[in-house]
């Protein structure tokens, strides 16, 4: 019975996400959110469940309900805000020189500031760490720019939060801007594959393997979002074609990152074989187990922590913060030495932790809204303006929203959230003319029209 459940959420939620967005799927802010909770959490949730005994029922049922309650609270924010998706082809849309100006500084302030990290980081950036000595010594240059920092490098934790944002988010924002104004001809092809390069550049610099790949998969995604509105043959076959290239990829990464002899002593099927091993452990194991072990901590060997576990930033709160990514990790597994390990998850098993199963199931709900809230929000911006900056905000905010599916950050500490505020609402305080050269494209519009 419970498998025959568990078995049936997903055709459920699809069903009714679709017929929710008008088949507008990936015009949806929340749909990458939810593709990614199914892959990464649900799909791997009932085998852990029995590999365990069956035990964890208040998990395995966390599992199941977090699709329907966070539903539910789309469909009431629906209800209330009306717009779905946005409806604009590419040759519609259009830039004005205060949104240019916005984009370009913002872009200029965040790469001196990666820059800058990278100044102090010196022989000891990940990347360059990792070419030179190997990826043990990698491992652990990466742990100290990115968790160690404190320690290693000083009080430099405002210029690696944004440096971070920068590379995680800021850059595919970037990314879809310049390109729907090259294609719209306001830029040249040249200038977008330069910025392209540069950011790809810039999101391997702390030795991480994934974030160029989450980098490129989104990107490509939000191309063919412009492309195709509505889901069908065309739009269902790119994905397909996205799938079959992001599998070899991440192998690739991974084999170029962790193996101690050179790609070339492999064949191409051992390399395949390596990505799908990689890409099942990570995408269908790897956030899932951080889930399951939460639910067996609190309440049995730690009490809830409520609100412990959030965010202290620099001890302004009267509680000293808990990590509960590091304690889950140090549950199960064990870490490189000189490195803490952590196991992050969705969302709510934070929630969880905190505040029981009343404070998670509420913020299912709350989830859902939320997210109904925001897509309404931006997509109403880009129908309302035509603009490319809230076309590429659109797929700013998707990837934000995926994260929270594997991961956890409160929200009055979170960067992500108060740079996606800024660019959601700085352009009501600005002029928004569109440029002489920009109003002439958009009277060619018809002339490089790429949507259906």
């Amino acid at each position: 019975m419970l498998l025959a459940l568990w078995f049936c959420v997903p055709f459920v939620f699809a069903a009714a996400w679709y017929k929710l967005t008008g088949g507008a799927v990936l015009r949806h802010v929340a749909t990458l959110h939810f593709v990614v909770y199914f892959v990464a959490i649900y799909a791997g949730s009932y085998s852990l469940f029995v590999d365990n005994g069956e035990k964890g029922e208040v998990f395995i049922w966390s599992v199941m309900a977090y699709p329907i309650l966070a539903l539910a609270g789309t469909v009431v924010a629906q209800a209330c805000f009306r717009t779905t998706g946005f409806r604009l082809r590419l040759g519609d849309l259009r830039t004005s020189a205060a949104e240019r100006q916005v984009v370009y500084a913002l872009s200029a302030l965040l790469a001196v500031l990666l820059l800058i990290y990278v100044a102090i980081l010196g022989n000891e950036t990940p990347l360059y760490v990792l070419i030179t000595q190997g990826p043990i010594e990698a491992q652990l240059a990466r742990y100290a720019a990115t968790k160690g920092y404190k320690e290693a490098f000083g009080d430099v934790g405002l210029i690696v939060n944004l440096s971070r944002v920068f590379t995680d988010y800021f850059a595919l924002f970037l990314l879809v801007f310049e390109y729907c104004r090259s294609r719209r001809g306001e830029t040249s092809y040249r200038r977008f594959w330069l910025i392209a390069l540069a950011l790809v550049v810039a999101t391997v610099l702390f030795g991480e393997r994934y974030p160029v790949v989450k980098l490129i998969v989104y990107f490509a995604l939000a191309i063919i979002a412009l492309r195709h509105r509505r889901l069908g043959v065309g739009l269902v076959a790119w994905l397909l074609l996205l799938v079959a290239v992001v599998v070899p990829l991440v192998g690739f990464v991974h084999a170029a990152t962790n193996l101690h002899v050179g790609l070339a002593d492999r064949d191409l099927w051992t390399l395949l074989g390596w990505s799908w091993d990689v890409f099942a452990e990570r995408l269908f194991f790897g956030q899932v187990s951080g889930l399951y072990h939460t639910f067996a901590l609190v309440p049995d060997v730690y009490d809830f922590f409520w609100g412990r576990t959030l965010s202290n930033p620099r001890d302004l709160l009267p509680y000293e913060q808990v990590q509960l990514p590091f304690l889950v990790n140090d549950s199960h597994a064990e870490s490189v030495p000189g490195v803490q390990g952590s196991d992050p998850t969705v969302f709510f098993g934070e929630v969880y932790a905190n505040f029981g199963i009343a404070g998670m199931l509420a913020s299912m709900v709350a989830a859902g809204f939320v997210m109904q809230w925001l897509n309404s929000t931006v997509a109403g911006r880009v129908d309302r303006t035509r603009s490319t900056y809230f076309v590429a905000l659109h797929f700013m905010a998707m990837v934000y929203l995926a994260d929270f599916a594997i991961s956890f950050s409160a929200l009055y500490f979170d960067y992500r959230l108060y740079l996606l505020m800024f660019l959601l609402f700085v352009p009501n305080m600005l002029p928004l003319r569109t440029s002489p050269k920009v109003q002439a494209v958009h009277g060619n519009a018809a002339a490089t029209e790429l949507s259906r």
